[in-house]
């Protein structure tokens, strides 16, 4: 269990986690079969090693198997400002900034 599984958890909400974007992917598109209903809530990281946070969520958009968008969170870089100014036009929700040593 995670921090963020912990928090959410603490609320009642049931999260399902994965460090992998081919398994979000398969959780995503597979939503309405295993867990009986769609996600309502995406957390994810902007620098992921695949691809950015905001492909991903074009992606999303246009994939017919995910039958409900998730409301999504972005955590970014502090000092990347020109990412925050981003989100509306990629439909992400929130973002969120994040302390990175460098």
């Amino acid at each position: 269990m995670n921090l963020i599984d912990s928090y959410l958890s603490s609320f009642g909400m049931e999260c399902e986690i994965t460090t992998s974007e081919k398994r979000a992917w398969s959780m995503l598109e597979t939503a309405n079969d295993k867990f009986s209903k769609p996600f309502d809530l995406l957390i994810i990281d902007y620098e992921t090693p695949e691809e950015n946070a905001f492909s991903f969520v074009d992606k999303m958009k246009v994939n017919p198997r995910i039958v409900k968008m998730p409301a999504v969170i972005v955590p970014f870089p502090m000092m990347r400002e020109d990412l925050f100014d981003r989100t509306e036009e990629h439909g992400i929700e929130m973002a969120v900034g994040k302390p990175v040593i460098q």
